[in-house]
């Protein structure tokens, strides 16, 4: 519909590795192209280029965190990915650090870092964004 504009929860974005449209509720996109509007109204020039589409969930304990594509997205696009799995601990051993599992998707032909999804008790908020 021309001359109508949407802005946060109600508008598509665009994924920063494809390009391709993305609907994705989450607080920090709505805050970011809030800030933009209101920048533009304002005479200025900042743009939404896109989001990785970042989530984090916490189920009792633990925390799930994802960015960017998942293993199955880039395969999905034809990617050719090589998949890196790395369990470390969120703080060195001797200040008992507890351990993550670390899942990273690279793009095998420029080495270009796609997507990461890491699992574990503590810190994996802080490693995704």
């Amino acid at each position: 519909i021309p001359n109508i504009y949407a802005i946060g929860d109600v508008a598509e974005s665009y994924n920063l590795i494809t390009g391709d449209p993305i609907y994705r509720t989450l607080g920090s996109t709505a805050n970011k192209m809030g800030r933009i509007l209101g920048d533009r109204l304002n005479g200025g020039n900042l743009k939404h280029k896109g989001i990785l589409g970042t989530g984090i969930v916490r189920i009792f304990d633990m925390t799930i965190a994802q960015t960017g594509l998942t293993e199955k997205e880039a395969i999905d696009l034809d990617i050719d990915i090589d998949v890196l799995h790395n369990v470390k601990p969120n703080r060195p051993e001797y200040m008992q650090g507890q351990e993550m599992v670390i899942k990273a998707i690279f793009d095998k032909n420029n080495s270009k870092l796609l997507g990461a999804q890491i699992i574990g008790y503590e810190g994996v908020d802080k490693r995704i964004d």
